[in-house]
């Protein structure tokens, strides 16, 4: 199971609040990874453009198919205008077809739980 670490691009105050975005995104066929894997480095650089973003991190279980996202934002209004994007609105718009069950959720969180840690998304997500 690969992982890129968490991706800090603002500071957290940890009395603040923050919406937090945690997905799991499970492909029907291996042979959809390589669409993942490309959408993936589009939204990245989609991400470094995004106003508002605190930091992402990323995971992916390439055996089972599987990607795991977690993303905090500085309000709501940023984490929905980036999934208003044209960038992840297509990303979405393509391999949603492909996945089996995929689980999104969204969340108010503390500056002092961010970022979330894998275990926090399994949990959240169960």
């Amino acid at each position: 199971m690969s992982a890129l670490p968490w991706r800090t691009s603002r500071p957290v105050d940890p009395a603040g609040s923050y919406a937090v975005a945690i997905t799991k995104l499970p492909l029907q066929s291996h042979t959809r990874i390589p669409s993942i894997m490309l959408a993936t480095v589009r939204i990245m650089g989609q991400l470094k453009r995004s106003e508002g973003l605190l930091g992402y991190a990323l995971k992916a279980d390439l055996l089972h198919k599987t990607f795991w996202t977690m993303s905090a934002w500085h309000d709501q209004e940023a984490l929905t205008a980036f999934v208003r994007s044209d960038v992840h609105r297509k990303a979405m718009t393509t391999l949603q077809p492909h996945m089996d069950d995929p689980r999104i959720k969204t969340y108010e969180a503390r500056g002092s739980k961010v970022p979330p840690t894998w275990p926090d998304l399994a949990r959240e997500l169960a």
